[in-house]
């Protein structure tokens, strides 16, 4: 009997022993089909995800690789992972540039259009770190404009600017933000400033935007003022000099 109970408990110790050995080796492939998870290359998307924190910069690599070929969605998700070390790292790698950028372009408009605040903050500003071709991303920053969070909306004016004629369909709400005086007057004004300096670097595509920019030119905030003047002279030289008369 004794002989019996000593082989039950260790059959019972080897079984939890390879289970534990299985969830350990398998355990995220376990968990992506319980959860429904779409695969790629036999891992599921968590899996990808969870390996940015790795310490090991060729996994990290791996990773990110996977991710592009999983789609933006991934990325997403990765950015709003709640381990730091993840989400700090999800960052770090759509900084890019160069034809290294093009897999990324659908991360920022997705992200530009997510629920969180602090994601959409984030693309908005982003995207005027990095230098890309704007016919993608133009529309979500136009939409962006009318962002709840006014820094979120300012950091989208800017990047549009650099967009140069390429934004010229963002002149309309630029001018709205230009004309706009609901906000507190510290607030607007910053909110006005973006919009003007967005609109001079539009150049001449934000005509348009001539008449308003001639009366911020005269504004008693010599700031706003100062920058009404460099936009007008971007967008057309002679418009600050019949100003001016």
């Amino acid at each position: 009997m004794k002989k019996r109970k000593t082989f039950r408990i260790a059959a019972i110790v080897l079984s939890c022993a390879c289970l534990a050995a299985l969830l350990y080796v398998y355990g995220d492939r376990f968990n992506g089909l319980i959860h429904g998870e779409r695969f790629y290359q036999g891992r599921p998307v968590s899996s990808w995800i969870n390996a940015l924190a790795s310490q090991d910069s060729d996994v990290r690599k791996e990773a990110a690789q996977a991710l592009d070929e999983i789609g933006p969605k991934a990325w997403v998700d990765a950015l709003k992972s709640e381990d730091r070390i993840v989400k700090a790292n999800a960052i770090q790698a759509l900084r890019r540039t160069g034809p290294e950028i093009k897999p990324v372009v659908p991360v920022y408009v997705l992200a530009l259009e997510d629920s969180d605040p602090g994601l959409r903050f984030w693309a908005a500003k982003s995207l005027w770190a990095v230098g890309l071709d704007g016919k993608d991303v133009i529309p979500a920053l136009i939409r962006t404009l009318k962002d709840e969070d006014k820094w979120t909306s300012n950091w989208a004016a800017m990047s549009l600017g650099k967009f140069g004629s390429a934004a010229k369909d963002a002149v309309p709400p630029l001018l709205e933000a230009l004309k706009d005086t609901s906000e507190p007057p510290a607030r607007h004004q910053v909110e006005r400033m973006r919009a003007i300096t967005a609109l001079g670097d539009i150049g001449p595509e934000a005509k348009a935007a001539i008449p308003e920019l001639l009366k911020a030119a005269n504004d008693s905030n010599k700031i706003i003022a100062g920058e009404a003047a460099n936009a007008l002279r971007k967008i057309d030289h002679q418009a600050l000099n019949a100003g001016k008369k």
